[in-house]
């Protein structure tokens, strides 16, 4: 699992191409740096814009790339993930009131 990026806006295939070169590139030559390593994302708009098919081939190419389908929760494992972090987050108390608190 690499990093997790909190977003403020909507994400676009521009934003997205941001967050693969400042996190994702960085995580994976570092963690992977031997080519091992495996990157899964769905079919979002922003995940198969021009601008980042590019990108991923141009920067790393040489790591396993996996396409899941867009919407389909069964097959992500992020959703699963999502899902275990709002148990805990509805556990707390008193209850997170801002993205900071969280």
């Amino acid at each position: 699992m690499g990093p997790l990026i909190r977003l403020e806006t909507a994400l676009t295939g521009d934003r997205y191409a941001t967050i693969l070169y400042d996190h994702l590139y960085p995580f994976m030559s570092i963690v992977y740096s031997d080519g091992s390593g495996q990157f899964q994302q769905d079919n979002a708009t922003a995940h198969t814009s021009r601008f980042v098919t590019e990108w991923l081939q141009e920067y790393i190419s040489h790591i396993r790339h996996f396409h899941r389908p867009s919407k389909s929760p069964d097959v992500n494992i992020i959703e699963h993930i999502w899902y275990a972090l709002q148990l805990t987050v509805q556990k707390r108390s008193p209850p997170p009131l801002t993205p900071i608190d969280l």
